[in-house]
């Protein structure tokens, strides 16, 4: 009786371990479904502390003209582009390294040097001891935005900046101002 019993027992735990295997493997195949998709269509990328690429989606490779193993191993600013602002890099380091997310708009370099726009997000990884770990930034294209955003600040027969660019320059410089405690004049 005792056999009978400890079998059944038995045959309940095997049905609930295959029941179970089944629901992980079910979710496993819709997890790679996912990780396909956002491959082929987010600008995702994973770093390490020092901003070493470990991990880039496919569609950032196509945005930027590089294949995966271009980049796994190189740093961020392989992206950069020449005309970025260091201050704006530092924030952003400063923040990251802080334990917080940064946000902002970049202008980046694609392999043939040719310029393109993102907005990026990055957020800290951290691991089971709260220490930050690696970072995760996703991008979105804003290239045409930022090609739009020049045309309406720019005269189209004389290529001049307009007064819409002179009055947007002139509130970022009061902010620069506010900023670094500074003081400008404006010559008009």
């Amino acid at each position: 009786m005792i056999l009978w019993e400890i079998l059944a027992v038995l045959s309940i735990l095997l049905v609930i371990f295959i029941y179970r295997y089944l629901e992980v493997k079910k979710y496993n195949k819709k997890i790679n479904n996912d990780m396909k998709i956002i491959d082929k269509y987010v600008l995702l990328s994973y770093s390490d502390t020092k901003g070493r690429i470990t991990y880039v989606s496919e569609a950032l490779c196509k945005l930027n003209g590089y294949t995966k193993e271009e980049l796994i191993g190189k740093p961020y600013s392989i992206f950069r582009h020449p005309d970025s602002k260091k201050e704006l890099f530092k924030d952003l380091w400063k923040t990251i390294q802080s334990g917080k997310n940064w946000r902002g708009e970049v202008k980046n370099k694609r392999k043939d040097s040719s310029p393109y726009w993102v907005d990026l997000f990055i957020s800290p990884n951290f691991d089971d001891n709260g220490v930050i770990d690696g970072y995760t930034a996703l991008r979105y294209n804003i290239t045409d935005k930022k090609r739009i955003e020049e045309l309406s600040v720019t005269d189209q027969l004389t290529q001049i900046s307009n007064r819409l660019y002179l009055d947007k320059s002139y509130d970022d410089e009061i902010k620069r101002a506010l900023r670094y405690n500074n003081t400008f004049s404006v010559i008009v």
